[in-house]
């Protein structure tokens, strides 16, 4: 990593420390930097990280509770069980799936991982489906998200995700989302613009004329409007105080 990589790797990893001792509120980052900065490269360093560190509190809680005892080949529940809990530390989206793709570990559209849908968002219907009860699983043991390509991500679709993750985690005193759980913003806001959509970084309420309504029938109880799809957004973006900028471009 190079000064400014190392630097956005160290905010992660002290953030998650001092947040542990109850020293630090939830980490809010936003990863910036132009094409070839490496936003990439430090994304997965700090994701490497971190799962290492759950891998071996892990194990080491595995062995302090004896839970292997006995077992034929413990070494190798161990390696599984530690390696299940690494993988589940952390939830990596892109608004795409190339996106997604390059950021590797298990990386998804927000579409698949949050379940925001492309148009109308409403409540969940059955939150009894194994779809949902898995994505409920993750969003809930996860300690780090991090969403890549933000540049593409409006405030609609900002907010939806909000709204999804409240309906699995709850709205956390003051609003927002995610309680006790880091999230990092990465990419440049002068690349590829939302869809659609407004951009991020626009203030003020929503005055266009788009409703969240559906195609077809009524829109069930307890659906957010346009303008509350809106306003979980840019609130939510509002809660991001710290800024890494990434300046040396290597290609």
């Amino acid at each position: 990593l190079d000064p400014w990589q190392a630097f956005a790797f160290d905010i992660v990893r002290s953030c998650s420390e001092l947040r542990r001792h109850g020293v630090r509120k939830a980490l809010r980052l936003f990863l910036n930097g132009t094409a070839g900065t490496g936003k990439s490269r430090t994304v997965r360093s700090f994701v490497h990280a971190r799962r290492c560190e759950v891998v071996e509190a892990k194990r080491e809680e595995l062995l302090r509770s004896g839970a292997c005892a006995g077992l034929g080949d413990a070494e190798d529940f161990l390696r599984k069980a530690a390696a299940k809990a690494g993988n589940d530390a952390t939830v990596l989206a892109a608004p795409t799936g190339g996106a997604s793709f390059q950021m590797k570990f298990g990386a998804a559209t927000i579409h698949r991982i949050f379940g925001v849908p492309v148009g109308f968002c409403g409540p969940v219907r059955d939150r009894r489906s194994d779809r949902f009860l898995e994505r409920a699983r993750r969003l809930t043991v996860a300690a780090l998200f991090v969403l890549d390509e933000f540049s593409m991500v409006g405030r609609q679709m900002l907010g939806k995700l909000v709204y999804r993750a409240q309906e699995i985690l709850g709205v956390p005193e003051g609003g927002g989302a995610f309680p006790q759980r880091d999230f990092v913003m990465a990419g440049d806001p002068k690349q590829a613009q939302p869809v659609g959509d407004e951009v991020m970084y626009k203030s003020g309420a929503y005055t266009r004329k788009g409703q969240n309504k559906p195609r077809k029938g009524k829109a069930p109880e307890g659906t957010p409007t346009m303008s509350d799809l809106v306003d979980m957004g840019r609130f939510f973006a509002q809660e991001f105080d710290d800024v890494a900028l990434l300046r040396s471009v290597h290609r």
